[in-house]
Order: C-alpha cells, then sequence, then structure tokens
C-alpha cells in the first residue's frame, strides 16, 4: 500500500522501532526522516507509515490528565465541610475542614486551631437542629435564685437546669461567643474567652453568685492555665476541675466567697 507523504509528517518505520519526522524527499526516491534519537537517516517510502494513531494517543494522555484532577469535595459519608461536629467518645466540639475519600478519612478543626484527620465513625454531626434542641433543653431553669424575673437564652448567660441553687454555668467555646472564628490567630481567640470569662465572674458576684461553672473544653490545658492565672487577681475566688461526671476534665467550678457585714 502506498502512502502519500508530506514535509513534517509524523512517521512509523515497518522494519524498526519508534517514529520520525520527514524532513525531505530525495531525487531516487528516497525520502530523508529525522529519528527520535536526532539522527537523519534515509529511507524508502516502502518502509515508512504513517502514525495515524498519534492524535489519538495525545487525546488519551489529556484525558487522562483531567481524570486526575478530582473536584474537591463537599461532602463525604454524610458529613459536610463547616459543619460542626463531636467526637463521639470525648468532650470535644470542632468544624469539618476538608475529606481524603482515599483514605477514608476526614479533617476536622478544633476550637484550639488544631487540624487533625479522623474516620467518620470517630465523629458526631452537630446539625443545627440538634444544637438548638440541645440549648433549649439547658435554658429552661427560671432564675428565681439569683434574683432574675426571666430566663436568659444563649450560651454567654445561660442557667442550666441544676438541682443546686445559684449556679451559673458560661460556655467558653470560641463559637460560643463570636459568629466566624476562621482567620483570628490563637492569642485572639483566648483573648476573647479571658475578656468573657472576666465579664462574667464580675457579673456573677455583683449578683451574690457563690458557685459559677465555665466550660471551657479539653483542648490542651492552655485556656484552663489562663483562667487560672486571672483567678490569683481574686482573692475571694477558689477554682477547682469542676464535677466530672458531669463535666468531664472541660470544666472549671469557681466558688465565690463573701464577707460577712457585722452590724453596729
Amino acid at each position: 500500500m502506498s502512502y502519500n507523504f508530506n514535509i513534517g509528517d509524523v512517521v512509523s518505520f515497518l522494519s524498526e522501532v519508534g517514529t520520525g519526522r520527514i524532513l525531505s524527499f530525495k531525487d531516487d526516491g528516497m525520502v530523508m526522516v529525522e529519528t527520535q534519537e536526532g539522527f537523519e537517516m534515509p529511507f524508502s517510502k516502502s518502509q515508512l507509515v504513517p502514525r495515524f494513531d498519534l492524535e489519538t494517543e495525545e487525546k488519551k494522555i489529556v484525558l487522562e490528565q483531567k481524570v486526575e484532577k478530582k473536584t474537591p469535595l463537599t461532602s463525604y459519608q454524610g458529613f459536610k465541610l463547616n459543619m460542626k461536629v463531636t467526637m463521639s467518645h470525648e468532650d470535644m466540639d470542632g468544624i469539618v475542614v476538608g475529606f481524603n475519600e482515599d483514605k477514608g478519612l476526614i479533617q476536622v478543626e478544633w476550637e484550639d486551631l488544631i487540624e487533625q484527620w479522623y474516620r467518620p465513625q470517630e465523629l458526631v454531626a452537630m446539625e443545627k437542629a440538634q444544637l438548638e434542641q440541645i440549648n433549649e433543653s439547658m435554658s429552661t431553669m427560671s432564675l428565681q435564685d439569683i434574683g432574675e424575673k426571666e430566663v436568659r437564652l444563649g450560651s454567654q448567660g445561660v442557667m442550666t437546669d441544676r438541682k443546686d441553687s445559684g449556679v451559673w454555668e458560661v460556655d467558653l467555646h470560641i463559637q460560643e461567643l463570636v459568629d466566624n472564628s476562621f482567620g483570628m490567630m490563637n492569642y485572639e481567640i483566648v483573648q476573647i474567652q479571658l475578656d468573657h470569662f472576666d465579664k462574667k465572674l464580675n457579673e456573677a458576684m455583683s449578683k451574690g453568685l457563690k458557685k459559677i461553672i465555665f466550660i471551657h473544653g479539653r483542648g490542651e490545658g492552655k485556656l484552663r492555665d489562663a483562667l487560672r492565672q486571672v483567678l490569683e487577681r481574686y482573692p475571694n475566688c477558689e477554682a477547682m476541675d469542676a464535677d466530672y461526671q458531669r463535666y468531664g476534665v472541660g470544666a472549671t467550678e469557681v466558688r465565690i466567697k463573701f464577707k460577712r457585714v457585722e452590724e453596729d
């Protein structure tokens, strides 16, 4: 079979492995070809065949490259990006920030800005409806014990359903204090938490409360230690770990001592 060739065509060889590019045509019928190795060699037209599959191979390579570029996942195993989650076996709250489908892992950013990977079965999704239900169940006690007439909703001053009167629970998790903490430096987050702690402690003392619980989470203990340092400025306050059965290791109990006023 005879083929028509043009200068610049890429051809294959019937008697050799590899390809070449046609440089010129000789008067004696020979074709000058530049091989893959860069040598110029003469071939007869009968030794050459067109590289019909060259374009097909290039398209195949491009297609494979496109397949390799996977679109980033926005959900995996029922979890979504920016979804609030907690540990199935520990009292820790965080936000989903990534997925690794190949390894079957979910990346979570915790309240102290540490990012870690977990298997889906290690996490529990905290959907908005679930959070509202939890907050509602924690906000049902009247505030008669501290002289207030109405129930205050929200974690920044929630009175919870406690049998012992005059106990105030204040949640210091950063996601409960600001709408969005992404992009904030760690020291900025801690400062916001400490300012809220100081504010609520003074508010508790002004109301005559004898006990207040600050829920700070487990983390690495940095916020807990910072709270203890601040409390050194209050000689009438005594700090201790809160009830383990109720709070685990993620809360500090502050007992406030008031001086007796002697009558004349």
